[in-house]
């Protein structure tokens, strides 16, 4: 049987309701407990201490390099790139011809004519159709989410940090006092060791970095926060504590003695883009090195991109 339209099934079904509901595609899971020690606990920890979230499995990343590479972005994006560098992030917000909506994504630009999508697929799949059929000049490298990837690990790691002790946690991760980061804004540091590069954001009112780099790096780097964290009060946070406080769908959820954490074992699938972004990790270090931390281990789970852009509109 050949493909069938949207039209024809939504017809077929009765209803686009009903043709939703009784859909036959799988859900898509990822390994996390609701709880590691008490919800109110856990829950309690965003607004008081620091909370952190692994956001390594549930989003696709779309690696867009080349000298069309923004025009693509701008012509199918409702928002301004008057002011965007690198070194900054957006929320994405894509449409089509007509200016329907398509979806949402954070937008990464990571160097000149490079960019991350990181989202659901919605997007990631528009951008990559039409950046084939209008035979845009860049090169669309892609890396889907863990529910999805064929297999082997992510190419990079995602750790959250949130919450009103994240800024001075960071500063004793990294052994030097924070630079002035402004709002879905870019910064590099060194944790145990490896290049980090950390987006400047805030979920739920409190602020909060996302630590990410190479996924072989992410198991020294885990354990550095973890081990750094204990003096903070960062504790594992479970998937109930991520629904209720950043928004309609489960948040990642890393437990201090739970399994799953990043190891050197599987090698990162890296193709021409997302390695030339890759490649500053081997830059010169410019911030002093923290120590690496001992063996603790993580336990992950999946977020959806809407719940740490509620403030990103003005970007």
């Amino acid at each position: 049987m050949g493909a069938q339209s949207l039209d024809a099934a939504i017809r077929q079904a009765g209803s686009a309701v009903r043709l939703l509901r009784d859909s036959a595609v799988r859900p898509h899971t990822f390994p996390v407990a609701p709880e590691f020690t008490n919800w109110r606990s856990e829950q309690r920890a965003w607004r008081t201490t620091c909370a952190l979230f692994d956001q390594s499995h549930h989003m696709t990343d779309l690696f867009l390099r080349g000298k069309d590479a923004l025009t693509l972005l701008s012509r199918f994006g409702v928002n301004t790139f008057a002011n965007f560098a690198p070194g900054r992030a957006k929320q994405y917000v894509a449409v089509n011809s007509g200016g329907y909506f398509i979806g949402d994504a954070i937008l990464f630009y990571l160097e000149d004519e490079l960019f991350d999508v990181v989202g659901h697929p919605t997007v990631i799949n528009w951008l990559q159709y039409n950046a084939q059929a209008g035979g845009y000049d860049v090169e669309a490298d892609r890396d889907d989410n863990s529910a999805d990837r064929p297999s082997g690990p992510p190419r990079l790691y995602r750790y959250e940090l949130q919450g009103p002790t994240a800024r001075p946690l960071v500063e004793k991760l990294t052994g030097e006092p924070l630079p002035d980061v402004k709002f879905f804004h870019m910064a590099r540091f060194t944790i145990a060791g490896h290049r980090v590069r950390a987006l400047r954001h805030g979920m739920a009112g409190q602020p909060g970095f996302e630590l990410f780099g190479p996924w072989t790096d992410g198991g020294d780097v885990l354990n550095a926060i973890l081990r750094t964290g204990e003096e903070f009060g960062l504790p594992g946070t479970g998937a109930h504590v991520a629904t209720c406080s950043a928004g309609p769908s489960s948040s990642a959820a890393i437990s201090p003695n739970g399994a799953g954490a990043p190891t050197r074992s599987g090698t990162a699938r890296r193709h021409s883009a997302a390695a030339a972004w890759l490649s500053w990790t081997k830059r010169p270090s410019e911030s002093t090195t923290a120590s690496p931390s001992g063996p603790l281990t993580a336990t992950s789970a999946h977020a959806v991109p809407m719940t740490r852009t509620s403030s990103a509109s003005s970007t």
